[in-house]
């Protein structure tokens, strides 16, 4: 491992048996899952929201 790797990502790492870099593409891809929306609503429409704002954000910076 990197001496770069914070523990956020050794946690990523020991925890779910991951990259970070495929943990967090597997969270973002599970806000769009139907069955993500049915069990926690708000928490789903919270981080859609979260996410949106930040694609906005890089498409103002790029733009």
């Amino acid at each position: 491992m990197s001496a770069l790797v914070g523990p956020e990502d050794e946690a990523i790492r020991a925890r779910f048996r991951v990259p970070p870099t495929r943990y967090f593409q597997l969270l973002v891809h599970t806000h769009d899952t139907a069955g993500a929306v049915e069990a926690r609503p708000m928490v789903v429409h919270r981080l859609r929201r979260l996410r949106d704002a930040g694609d906005r954000e890089l498409c103002r910076r790029a733009g």
